[in-house]
């Protein structure tokens, strides 16, 4: 097997690993896909991406996600076809290389429910992370009417950054030099929406989309605190809804803390449904 590191993919890579998500994810009746970009990682000339092929065939990759200096995530997929034969162990091994490089201690590996439920082999090398989340789908297709005329919900300019950065790094308890890069970066991509939510002029919430060949994916959802509960959350995604019908036809997909029950039952409001149980390994 021949393995190549990228810190940027080509379309015609992506295009491969989505090939191999698919097949990927029929096999092992999953869900959730990579995504297929380093600008949220905290060391953009870091390798992040690694194909292993056999002859011209993508067989297996990996995803490096290292949005803070001392955490990663990755996203390991292995056709089902090489399997058991330590194709997924020789891409860790150069991607843990990598880690030490940058002196990144802890990694975690994403999966899902369905994936550990065919292979609980794993579980006795990897114990299982507290953090668990459910991963929700809806359908494209207008938000329903909201009553809230007050709340304005608009897609965020290079102006608003600093106002974005500051309520980040509060309702998210982060740093504010990481929240103004995730801001900066969001607006900047033309693959990304960032929204900001208004009240009679004051900033009360703000919300993300990716937006690829595969799906319209909510991220960085936050309402104020001060500002929960009046139904805004509700109200925010369902003209955010609105607004992506317009704009193309992908489904809605986000993922939510497996406990926060208060955003489950808002997003099911909009139409949500629970498809897949995402878990974080760890050795």
């Amino acid at each position: 097997m021949f393995i190549e590191t990228k810190t940027v993919l080509t379309e015609e890579e992506k295009q491969a690993v989505r090939g191999l998500e698919r097949i990927v994810h029929q096999y092992d009746g999953t869900f959730r896909s990579a995504y297929l970009s380093n600008q949220f990682n905290v060391y953009p000339d870091m390798g992040a991406f690694y194909l292993g092929y056999e002859d011209d065939q993508l067989i297996g990759f990996i995803f490096i996600d290292a949005d803070n200096p001392d955490e990663a995530t990755l996203f390991v997929y292995v056709h089902p076809d090489y399997r058991q034969k330590r194709v997924a162990s020789a891409l860790i091994a150069q991607a843990k290389q990598q880690l030490e490089k940058y002196r990144i201690q802890s990694c975690l590996y994403k999966t899902e429910h369905a994936f550990l439920e065919k292979n609980t082999w794993l579980l006795d090398k990897f114990s299982i992370d507290d953090e668990r989340e459910l991963l929700m789908n809806a359908e494209n297709q207008p938000g329903k009417p909201i009553e809230n005329q007050d709340l304005e919900v608009k897609e965020a300019t290079s102006q608003d950054i600093e106002e974005i950065a500051l309520f980040q790094a509060n309702v998210f308890d982060e740093r504010l030099e990481e929240a103004r890069r995730y801001a900066e970066e969001s607006i900047k991509d033309p693959q990304i929406i960032q929204y900001i939510f208004r009240m009679k002029g004051q900033i009360v919430g703000s919300a993300a989309i990716s937006y690829e060949e595969l799906s319209n994916y909510f991220f960085g959802l936050a309402v104020r605190p001060e500002n929960q509960n009046q139904g805004i959350g509700t109200a925010a995604i369902s003209l955010m809804m609105t607004d992506l019908n317009q704009r193309n036809t992908l489904p809605f997909q986000l993922s939510v803390v497996k406990d926060n029950h208060r955003a489950i039952a808002v997003y099911e409001k909009n139409g949500f449904e629970i498809v897949s149980e995402i878990l974080y390994l760890k050795n």
